[in-house]
């Protein structure tokens, strides 16, 4: 691999090019270990360097150049990382997006920041503004353009965080300022190897921190995804990682402190850390505890344990930072004393994007000439130096580690018609937002419909756990909403809601669990989790606590979908309650959209030995026009660990019978099954038949007639030749073929039906290459079922519709949408 593009940046003056050249380090250094591991795959360091390159060139070809604004949107990917190097490597600027932000704030992110193109595989089209050019990561080049070395005043990377006028405000960042944050960062000297947590959203700047830091140090950056398939808890990811380097919220460290046996160096940083948690996590390894607005590119200061640093407190300036502890008057405050902190030095951000005013405001030029960052935050000076955060001027506050401005929050509540005031504040808990909503005369305001509101305008950390609704806002004596007050309401009562106590064991374990987590009592089985305060934190903690309390492998999705403590018991019992057969402790159906009501269903069945995990993507591409429902066998991804299926029947039946309760019976079904995965689909659909709902469409992708299936040995024989060679080391790859054999076994002695006839309309496809499902055998569905069907060829193998992975959602689209899909 070429370096000869690389300069030497020892002091940062070009921004990126110091974290590029430690990227082609470590790939001559280490080139196969692991550089970025997620749900979707591993690239190892040798693979991002190539990686990075061929993004690079795609965006080069596309006319990307200093000053392009590039939507970095590939979420919880290992694809995001070199999206965001390649972008750099161009010197452009970078617009981090999380594809899970409400449609409305990654719209508006887009727009405000001039996106002119958007690297974004998992980001629905029609999301996207009008003249916003959109690329998929995946459809990088091999061609590798000249490193574009920017200057310092160009911009980076831009960042929203919660702002006051209901909508968020982008924060510029240079490559000067990058470049003061890496060179700080480069002063720490992790050692190299292992990997480094980062279970962040990627459109916050500590996902930055973490990739930034885990790659200057030759450490791989695993990405754990909290919200994908069946999550568990925090602890459990974290464990399975074995990361040697951690850097999160206290909030999320708190509930993971016992999975931490690999890690040497834990960095907290969001919000102030508790004594108790920092004196658990200090011991026997290194600690720093990190303090920087977004304004201060990441980070500003930090104490540090392996320089003898008070952890508790949040040190001191790093390198190329400087820290003013100012009074109303902009006088220096006394050692002992409480004042405003002002960050200076090459490291503040140029500014707010399109907001002169507030720059200027928040960006001010202190008596002595040096322009400043004025945080809002209230530090104490210490007598050793070291500064001790105290709380803010203003209503700005941190939930889950990111910044909130209760104004945002407000607002969009106050959108609402029918109410006239509204004030947010922080529950007594510390890690979700309470929210008291004031009715306009006459109006009835409900609970559901504020937090309905609240879910479609902010992201899920907004999103207030618990809301009241209440005649008047109390206020203090100088007249300012009392929040402090409406937090200890909320601490004290409960949401009144008709309904029973828990009556059977089941429930009343519920609703323990319930009351232990969100440290409330919980009396109430008709009680909404979401609504008692309850978020996606505590949901991982409930459904944890509750696998251990009754041996049944729960997940998050059940939790989401029976969120009162009667349902989840029912739940419960169906899962874990005798059983003529073997019980199955995962659903078989996985859906990755909030809810079927109302729209179509696509079913989709991947092939033998495969999980379902990688038709999430299709949700994505496909919007919310259509519901995207994966089938899950035991064994695989979520349901790792479980009995194989004895026979293809059990499937059928299994998943017919969860189809029938999660599809909308009013609107259309089609199946997607792919080789194996397709006679599995055509049973599905006959079965369905016969009970009077015959899916709109069957699609049967490399997937030859029942009755000219080859024998499975030699099925199995031509699927280990197709994966030879694939990367997998020698166990993986046989655990691999033994699943894959599981399934095909599961074809002997299936006998095609008498009449073999379906009432659905029937497309077949097949891949140009494929020596198993030929086209020759293809063309004789037709024969088989006696009826016309609608045939089409893709370039590739056996296994086609992997390297279609955009096409083949358009596809389908179609055919379960004709009206329209936002493809």
């Amino acid at each position: 691999m070429s370096t000869s593009h690389l300069p030497v940046d020892n002091d940062g003056s070009s921004g990126a090019g110091r974290v590029l050249a430690a990227l082609d380090r470590w790939a001559l250094d280490t080139p196969t270990a692991t550089a970025v591991s997620a749900a979707d795959g591993t690239l190892d360091f040798v693979e991002l360097a190539h990686r990075t390159r061929a993004v690079a060139g795609m965006l080069a070809e596309r006319g990307v150049r200093p000053g392009t604004a590039v939507g970095v949107g590939g979420g919880r990917s290992r694809l995001t990382v070199p999206g965001l190097l390649a972008v750099w490597w161009l010197g452009a600027t970078a617009v981090p997006v999380d594809d899970r932000y409400p449609a409305d704030r990654v719209n508006f992110i887009l727009r405000d920041a001039g996106v002119d193109l958007l690297l974004a595989d998992r980001i629905a089209p029609g999301v996207v503004p009008a003249g916003v050019r959109r690329v998929g990561i995946e459809d990088a080049s091999g061609f590798c353009p000249d490193l574009v070395v920017p200057a310092a005043d160009e911009c980076a990377y831009v960042i929203y965080t919660s702002g006051t006028t209901g909508w968020p405000k982008g924060v510029e960042v240079t490559y000067g300022n990058l470049g003061t944050l890496l060179a700080a960062l480069a002063d720490l000297g992790l050692t190299p190897g292992g990997v480094g947590a980062n279970p962040l959203s990627p459109a916050f700047d500590g996902w930055l921190w973490c990739t930034l830091l885990f790659l200057l140090h030759g450490q791989g950056t695993a990405i754990i995804d909290l919200a994908d398939g069946e999550p568990g808890d925090l602890a459990a990811r974290i464990a399975a990682a074995a990361p040697r380097t951690v850097c999160m919220p206290p909030t999320l460290l708190a509930s993971c402190v016992d999975a931490l046996s690999s890690v040497d160096t834990v960095v907290v940083a969001g919000e102030r850390c508790p004594r108790g948690l920092a004196e658990r996590l200090a011991v026997g390894r290194r600690m720093l505890n990190v303090y920087g607005p977004t304004e201060t590119t990441i980070a500003a200061l930090w104490a540090d344990s392996a320089r003898g640093d008070d952890v508790l407190s949040i040190g001191r300036p790093i390198r190329g930072y400087t820290a003013h502890v100012l009074d109303d008057d902009w006088a220096p405050v006394p050692h002992g004393s409480t004042g405003e902190l002002h960050v200076g030095g090459p490291g503040v951000a140029r500014g707010y994007r399109s907001r002169p005013g507030l720059t200027a405001a928040r960006f001010p030029t202190l008596p002595s000439g040096e322009r400043v960052y004025r945080t809002g935050d209230l530090v104490t000076v210490r007598r050793d130096g070291l500064l001790e955060f105290v709380g803010r001027r203003d209503d700005q506050v941190k939930v889950r580690g990111f910044r909130v401005e209760l104004r945002e929050v407000e607002q969009a509540v106050e959108e609402l018609a029918e109410v006239t005031a509204a004030a947010a504040f922080v529950l007594e808990t510390g890690d979700a937002l309470g929210l008291a909503a004031v009715p306009g005369a006459g109006a009835t305001v409900e609970v559901a419909a504020v937090r309905g509101h609240c879910r479609d305008r902010l992201p899920d950390f907004m999103v207030p756990g618990m809301i009241d609704i209440v005649p008047v806002l109390p206020t203090t004596a100088n007249g300012k909403v009392d929040r402090e007050l409406l937090a200890q309401h909320a601490a004290t009562s409960a949401p009144v809601l008709a309904g029973r106590g828990p009556s059977t064991p089941r429930e009343v374990e519920v609703c323990d669990a319930w009351s232990s987590v969100l440290d409330r009592p919980v009396t109430d089985v008709g009680a909404d989790f979401f609504e008692l305060g309850g978020h996606s934190l505590l949901a991982a903690r409930v459904v944890a606590e509750l696998r251990e309390r009754t041996g049944v492998r729960l997940s998050m999705q059940d939790l989401l979908a029976h969120p009162t403590p009667a349902a989840l018991a029912a739940e419960l019992d169906r899962q874990g309650g005798d059983r003529p057969v073997i019980a199955r402790t995962g659903s078989w159906l996985v859906p990755w959209s909030t809810g079927t009501t109302g729209r179509p269903t696509l079913l989709c069945v991947p092939p033998a030995g495969t999980g379902c995990g990688r038709f999430r993507e299709w949700q994505a591409e496909l919007g919310d026009a259509v519901s995207v429902v994966g089938v899950q066998l035991p064994g695989r991804e979520t349901r790792l660990g479980e009995p194989h299926p004895s026979t293809l029947d059990e499937i059928v039946v299994a998943v017919a019978g969860e189809l029938t309760a999660l599809a909308d019976p009013e609107q259309p079904l089609v199946v997607f099954g792919e080789s194996f995965g397709g006679l599995v689909g055509y049973e599905l659909a006959r079965l369905l038949g016969e009970h009077g709902r015959w899916p709109a469409a069957l699609v049967l992708a490399a997937c030859e007639p029942p009755h000219l299936r080859e024998d499975p040995e030699t099925l199995v024989a031509s699927i280990r030749r197709g994966i030879a060679g694939a990367g997998l080391d020698e166990d993986t790859e046989e655990q691999v073929i033994e699943l894959v054999r599981k399934d095909v076994l599961l074809t002997v002695g299936y006998e095609p039906p008498p009449d073999p006839g379906i009432g659905s309309e029937v497309h077949v496809w097949g891949g140009d290459g494929d020596d198993l499902a030929t086209p020759d055998k293809l063309d004789q569905w037709a024969a088989f079922l006696g009826r016309d069907v609608t045939r089409r060829q893709f370039a590739g193998g056996h296994v086609f519709a992997m390297h279609h992975a955009r096409e083949i959602p358009q596809l389908l689209g179609e055919i379960v949408a004709p009206q329209g899909v936002p493809c």
